[in-house]
């Protein structure tokens, strides 16, 4: 039996891994994604608050370690040392993330710069290329005449002045760039100049504005010589594959330097459906066979330690800049750097100590990195190896050789660790991953070490290039086919139900958890106490074991500390967790929202910031407009409605609050037919719902006229009218293009008992579209709706969903002509828009119209009664409550 430096005893002679850093890395991880969605103060407020914590225990633990009258045994004095210095630790690194978070912040909304973003104003931008350019491919909605100029180009940019409205500004932000053609000729380190309209972000992005470039970017300089160089040797790379089979020398760049420029769509489709899309993305095995190669030359010629750690740490920085700086080579060079230093400090390298101090650091210089994914999945495959591979492998070896062993069991824990968060990324199971990389890992090694070897050569000897490109697209060519092979496999993806993935999330989080606290807690103040004195320990410990035994139910009995706080924090998770996934868990159990009226003719579906209307057609069918941003939130609506057929889907425009919803509608129900307007922007949203209403077998049709149509069974009857605004000008910019374009549905539903009520839903139509409305109604719209049986002759109307969730872009003179009884306002809880607007719902008040808002009465349905006024008109019921 051997003893290892930590003070566990081991029989087979493995080192238990050491997890003391494992805690502040966590924490760390989780204030960096909280802080980076909060203001500089309230993060600020946070990091003072980390700092008291820090300070105090850390003075409490310096008492009791060294204070002579405590009446505690040794070992229980250790156990409170060991946690209160694990405590000011984690307290520490996460006091750093929240500075690091709190300056950022206040340095990117310095300034006029957020302001003008909020407004949308068009800003002349000065800055630095960031990314290589990534091209948004042309889809189904572009015209066949556009050709190669339809390319999109995404490229981030970092920005250091601004101006517009004639102020000009410092600033320090990132931002990212969509722009046409001339952006993808742009390389990074580029100095650039533009000229493009602003949008905002998501709070917590890691960019501070979406810019819609309004032409070519202005290139004013060459940028610094390494980028120049690394793009040298980049482009030399990629001439020197020209010549050869398409899928392996497309391969290469990309396995080598993350270039997938050249890699055709087949091959990268192949490789994610096999599981093995990771080796297009540069991570720590690059890193590791990089630097081990390095090394072996550096030995091989006899060179001094300190000479072969400066030849591994410049190998390092070069191919950073080659591979240019993205979250995962982040994360493998710093872990490579803290190697290094271990190296250099003659002490014994630990795998999870590296991992973490580079998460750690890493976060510290950049908390954005908390909320990405590429980092995320860096992270969790990286310590999969570290911790579940060798175990793994040991069991293995019962039965299989070593490297067999050790050759399955490293696949086998990647893809056991990261397919809970590729789950929560792309609702999919891969089933071939493990036998996949099993067969493909072999040819990584050759592959990136021979096409290492092409790029250095490449800019001095192409001819040289060439045939090393050749040799090592031997091994690229046979990943290639191992990737297409198990791509055609049947079953090789399964798909994973989207409202599972907070019981993933839960289930991983709570076994993260579950193994901090026991693998960290507990063995480190067993270790430290055995440090502090093992005899004396050996003997109290029997003594209190004695004790424990003859007492263990008495009133004296203390309980340890650990156990506690890992009850209690285990305890608080699952609370959390269950709160957050309540949504999942109330539906796979079958709770429902309260039961709508039996006779409910229009419902407003409570989906948060954006619009989803039901229209009632039969007993348990449905018109839908609209199908708001989140698919769990639809379907659960239509839910407890009892719909199960929708006859028509009316898509007013293509903004994701009113169309990412809509798998929530299609799956799991029989539906009809989709509609959509004629302006197929955001294309990204455009060509999402063509994909999905693609797979539900559907065709998708859009309008470029007015239409009309009747749907319903049962005794019900929906006439039903859609209104198509024309073109708005060009200098509106695309958001507003896109809202002022939003088709206008008019319908009337005719219940079984003969009650009539009449609808308008106006999309988000802002004040150009609504005089236009207005306008038509007045004359051949209003007599063609008229004749359908969608609107009154009088143009009065009962219910009307009013344009833009509320804004303050509302026409007095439409809502006033239009004459609704009740106003339907799709708006959510938290938005950062402002609505509804005050002065809209001061309009609405002024009318005389009854309001409801999906923010305070959450899912409001309206039902027509049997007209019992003597004027004729049906006297309306609203029902409100939570989905």
């Amino acid at each position: 039996m051997t003893t290892t430096e930590d003070g566990a005893a081991s029989a087979t002679g493995s080192v238990r891994p050491d997890l003391r850093l494992v805690p502040a890395a966590i924490v760390s991880w989780v204030v960096g994604w909280w802080a980076t969605a909060q203001d500089s103060g309230r993060a600020g407020g946070v990091a003072a608050c980390c700092a008291l914590v820090a300070a105090v225990v850390g003075l409490r633990a310096c008492r009791a370690r060294w204070s002579l009258t405590s009446g505690s045994s040794r070992a229980v004095r250790a156990v409170r040392v060991v946690l209160a210095a694990q405590v000011v630790l984690v307290a520490c690194c996460a006091l750093v993330v929240l500075c690091s978070a709190a300056v950022g912040t206040a340095l990117r909304t310095a300034g006029p710069f957020p302001a003008w973003i909020a407004q949308r104003a068009v800003v002349q931008v000065s800055g630095t290329v960031a990314t290589d350019p990534h091209a948004v491919p042309a889809g189904p909605w572009d015209s066949p005449g556009e050709g190669a100029a339809a390319s999109r180009w995404v490229v981030r940019v970092a920005a250091d002045e601004v101006g517009a409205r004639g102020a000009v500004h410092r600033v320090r932000a990132s931002v990212v760039v969509l722009g046409g053609d001339g952006w993808q000729r742009l390389h990074v380190g580029q100095p650039v100049r533009l000229d493009a309209r602003a949008a905002p972000t998501d709070p917590g992005d890691d960019v501070l504005a979406l810019l819609t470039a309004l032409g070519p970017p202005r290139v004013t300089g060459e940028g610094r010589w390494w980028w120049r160089a690394a793009q040298t040797v980049r482009t030399a790379l990629r001439a020197s594959v020209q010549g050869l089979p398409e899928a392996p020398a497309g391969l290469l760049p990309s396995l080598v330097l993350g270039d997938t420029s050249a890699l055709p769509p087949q091959v990268e489709a192949d490789l994610q459906a096999s599981g093995l899309t990771h080796l297009t993305a540069v991570s720590g095995a690059n890193v590791a066979i990089l630097l081990g190669a390095v090394a072996a030359l550096a030995a091989w010629c006899r060179l001094r330690m300190r000479l072969r750690v400066l030849a591994c740490a410049l190998t390092l920085i070069a191919f950073v800049i080659l591979a240019r700086p993205e979250p995962s080579v982040l994360r493998a060079a710093v872990m490579g750097a803290v190697g290094l230093a271990g190296l250099v400090l003659a002490r014994r390298g630990r795998g999870v100590p590296m991992l973490a101090a580079a998460v750690i650091v890493l976060l510290g210089l950049d908390p954005y990195l908390a909320r990405s994914a590429g980092f995320a999945l860096s992270v969790v495959a990286t310590g999969s190896l570290l911790l579940l591979a060798p175990p793994w492998a040991r069991r293995l070896e019962r039965w299989l050789p070593r490297p067999a062993a050790l050759a399955l069991a490293a696949p086998a824990a990647a893809q056991a660790a990261c397919g809970p968060v590729i789950v929560l990324l792309q609702p999919a199971v891969s089933t071939v991953a493990v036998p996949a990389n099993l067969l493909a890992d072999p040819a990584v090694m050759p592959a990136t070490v021979i096409g290492v070897l092409a790029a250095v050569v490449a800019p001095f000897w192409p001819g040289g290039a060439h045939a090393l490109a050749a040799v090592g697209c031997l091994a690229t060519w046979w990943i290639t086919q191992v990737a297409a092979r198990f791509a055609e496999l049947p079953g090789a993806n399964l798909p994973w139900f989207p409202s599972a993935r907070p019981v993933v999330a839960a289930v991983v989080l709570v076994g993260c958890t579950a193994v901090v606290v026991a693998m960290t807690l507990v063995r480190p103040a067993a270790g430290r106490a055995s440090r502090a004195g093992r005899a004396d320990r050996v003997d109290e410990g029997d003594e209190v074991d004695r004790a424990g035994r003859a007492g263990r139910s008495g009133p004296g009995r203390r309980r340890s500390p650990v156990g506690t706080a890992a009850a209690a924090a285990i305890l608080i998770v699952l609370v959390v967790l269950g709160w957050w996934s309540r949504a999942w868990w109330q539906s796979a159990l079958g709770f429902r929202g309260p039961a709508p009226p039996p006779d409910w003719a229009v419902a407003q579906c409570d989906v948060g910031q954006g619009d989803a209307l039901v229209v009632r057609s039969g007993e348990r069918r449905a018109l839908v407009i609209d199908t708001g941003p989140e698919p769990a939130a639809m379907a659960r609506c239509l839910d407890d409605l009892g719909v199960s057929e929708v006859d028509l889907v009316m898509l007013s425009h293509f903004h994701a609050d009113h169309v990412t919803g809509l798998p929530g509608v299609l799956r799991g129900r029989r539906v009809a037919q989709v509609l959509t307007g004629p302006v197929a922007r955001p294309r990204q949203q455009a060509e999402a719902v063509a994909g999905e209403v693609a797979r539900a077998g559907l065709r998708l049709t859009s309008l470029t006229g007015d239409l009309a149509g009747s749907l319903g069974a049962d005794g019900w009857q929906v006439q039903w009218y859609l209104a198509v605004p024309p073109l708005p000008p060009g200098d509106l910019g695309e958001d507003a293009q896109v809202n002022e374009a939003s088709l206008v549905t008019f319908a009337a539903v005719h219940t079984p008992d003969g009650a009539r009520l009449r609808l308008a839903a106006l999309g988000d139509l802002e004040t150009g579209g609504q005089q236009w409305l207005d306008a038509a109604l007045h004359s051949e719209l209003g007599r063609a709706a008229t004749e359908a049986g969608a609107l009154d002759v009088s143009r009065q109307v009962d219910v009307v969903k009013v344009a833009h969730h509320g804004s303050a872009k509302q026409d007095p003179q439409l809502y006033s002509d239009l004459a609704p009884r009740v106003a339907l306002i799709g708006v959510g809880i938290d938005n950062d828009y402002g609505h509804p607007a005050r002065s809209a719902l001061s309009m609405l008040a002024r009318l005389g119209v009854t309001v409801c808002r999906t923010d305070t009465d959450r899912r409001v349905v309206v039902t027509a009664e049997r007209p019992d006024r003597p004027d004729g008109q049906s006297a309306l019921g609203v029902s409100r409550g939570r989905t």
